[in-house]
């Protein structure tokens, strides 16, 4: 069992994106925004950094890389889930004395749609030029956890009973770079698409048939930038802020060796689990239910 070595500070003067840019972290981080929402929605946002462990999937194969070197899984015969699993396990902490916000710590980053093939007979897609691992997920040795109700900011960190002096002194190091409000100011290039056209005879097929019964049509286009990717985000956030906002870098983890930079801004929270129960509030393509009946008919068939 691990101890949680905490420390709150008050955080008026700072925004979760100023603390991040004063970290100014090298290597894999991220922030996990939440701007606008209701306050038991998006009360908090989260920066993680100095990644203990960082797994990697790529087809069958599965890479777990820590400081001290590099295990590789076949999944043919042990499934990822079941590791993760396990090393959440040996992350829970002793029972706290004060109220813990939602996250603190475990395993940050994305599945891909291919991971679904462990769970399913699902057609895989053929490998493109983006050359996106699978899965990507990693665990920090430090978090910051911003409070927007109280302006407070708590930085975590799990110790080994043995180790809780090396854990603080982790923690007072990233405390010591927190003492004033960084400021910066950039600019970003934007690039526009034209032409767009979509083929929806085959998606409509696989709706009938009952294959899908949602489907989002996107199209993927891409263009050189000129600025660091940090700013875009930075822009994406002040342009259209949202209770769901992340910024991931994967630092040299695609498989042709560059950076791996994922950013989002989304008003939806797919899905969340906290104390065994889990919420969904999707939005986009759903129709209230009602009753009677012949009121919840006539509310399916609205166009």
């Amino acid at each position: 069992m691990q101890r949680l070595i905490r420390r709150t500070r008050p955080a008026d003067l700072w925004t979760p994106i100023g603390f991040y840019r004063a970290l100014s972290p090298e290597g894999p981080s991220f922030p996990f925004e939440s701007v606008e929402g209701e306050a038991d929605l998006a009360r908090s946002s989260f920066i993680g950094r100095m990644p203990r462990c960082i797994y990697r999937v790529d087809g069958w194969r599965m890479e777990d890389r820590v400081p001290e070197g590099c295990r590789t899984y076949d999944l043919r015969r042990v499934h990822p889930f079941a590791l993760w699993r396990e090393a959440l396990e040996a992350l829970t902490p002793e029972a706290a004395l004060e109220p813990l916000p939602c996250f603190i710590g475990g395993l940050a980053g994305y599945l891909g749609y291919e991971m679904a093939a462990l769970f399913d007979r699902v057609p895989c897609t053929p490998r493109d030029a983006l050359a996106f691992p699978d899965a990507i997920l990693m665990q920090v040795e430090a978090l910051l956890a911003f409070d927007h109700v109280t302006q407070t900011l708590s930085l975590f960190a799990l110790a080994e009973p043995e180790a809780e002096g090396e854990a603080a002194a982790r923690r007072a190091a990233l405390e010591g770079r927190l003492q004033d409000p960084a400021s910066a100011s950039s600019t970003i290039t934007s690039a526009s698409t034209s032409g767009a056209s979509w083929e929806t005879r085959a998606a409509q097929a696989c709706i009938a048939v009952g294959d899908a019964f949602q489907i989002v049509l996107a199209r993927r286009w891409g263009c050189p930038i000129a600025v660091l990717p940090f700013v875009i985000y930075w822009t994406l956030q002040r342009l259209n802020p949202s209770p769901d906002l992340f910024f991931l870098h994967l630092l040299g983890r695609r498989r042709n060796g560059e950076d791996l930079v994922l950013i989002s801004a989304s008003p939806e929270m797919l899905v969340r689990v906290e104390g065994g129960e889990a919420a969904v509030r999707p939005i986009a393509g759903t129709r209230p239910r009602s009753c009677p009946l012949e009121e919840d008919r006539a509310l399916g068939q609205e166009p």
